[in-house]
């Protein structure tokens, strides 16, 4: 049932668009023909044309013309009081349409008014937008920015820290020591290297002891002296042992630290990367 009432609307709907359209162009064919008439000086045919203009007063524009028309007319006739009379009311219809068309002027201007405001609206939004996304990617750049700066500095911390061990005075005083010098490290000594290799190592003494509290002096000692690249013959010559016995203990020391048998060269490995 809706729905047959719902097609009944917009068929009448069509209807009187329809109707409105077809209205016009007769108004406007009875102007033309009365308009005709009026030329070939029939002026009852005009007349008859025109007022059936005025009497469906179905478009402004036609009806304004249909009384203008007929004025002339009853002016060319001699019947000037009517003339005047019908010039009247065509006025009264031209102030109308003056009226009409000032008001669809003033909407136009509106509309065009609303439209331009929106429109500035929508674009500062779009700016303020654009703004903050080019705030945002910029914080973000200087976030990632600032990151890659720590990491790099941070890698470059030991690399630099290395470098300023091997230039410094411990490190020199033993690797001078071997075979053919006359001369021994002082405990004084072994507790600066212990204090060098930890401030550029971040306390390598302590993860040592994290990974087996019970390491002796000598093995303490010897896991120093691989950290700074001291060969095993002295090695064996600075802790005043054989290089037999060096080795022996080093071996022993992987098993310690990594809880599994290992080669003097893995040990080597694993105190390299602590």
């Amino acid at each position: 049932m809706k729905k047959y009432i719902s097609l009944s609307i917009i068929i009448a709907f069509i209807h009187i668009v329809y109707c409105e359209s077809m209205s016009s162009k007769i108004s406007e064919e009875y102007l033309y023909r009365g308009y005709t008439h009026q030329k070939l000086n029939h002026p009852d045919s005009a007349r008859y044309f025109y007022q059936r203009i005025i009497d469906a007063d179905e478009n402004i524009y036609t009806t304004a013309d249909a009384y203008l028309h007929l004025s002339e007319i009853e002016e060319a006739c001699g019947n000037y009081k009517e003339a005047l009379r019908l010039l009247h009311i065509n006025q009264n219809w031209q102030d109308s349409i003056h009226k009409t068309t000032q008001a669809e002027m003033m909407q136009q201007i509106n509309a065009l008014h609303v439209k331009h405001n929106t429109e500035k609206e929508s674009m500062k939004k779009s700016i303020y937008l654009y703004r903050s996304e080019l705030t945002a990617i910029g914080i973000l750049l200087l976030v990632v920015v600032y990151i890659l700066y720590k990491r790099k500095r941070k890698r470059k911390q030991p690399e630099t820290k290395e470098i300023l061990l091997r230039k410094s005075d411990i490190y020199a005083r033993f690797h001078s020591i071997n075979h053919e010098s006359n001369s021994s490290i002082t405990e004084k000594e072994w507790a600066e290297l212990q204090k060098a290799i930890d401030d550029t190592y971040e306390n390598f003494t302590g993860t040592l002891y994290a990974l087996c509290k019970k390491l002796s002096p000598m093995e303490l000692h010897i896991c120093y002296l691989m950290k700074i690249s001291i060969s095993v013959t002295n090695m064996a010559y600075i802790v005043g042992r054989s290089k037999s016995a060096v080795s022996t203990t080093r071996n022993k020391l992987y098993e310690k630290l990594q809880g599994q048998k290992g080669t003097p060269e893995m040990l080597d490995q694993f105190i390299a990367k602590l």
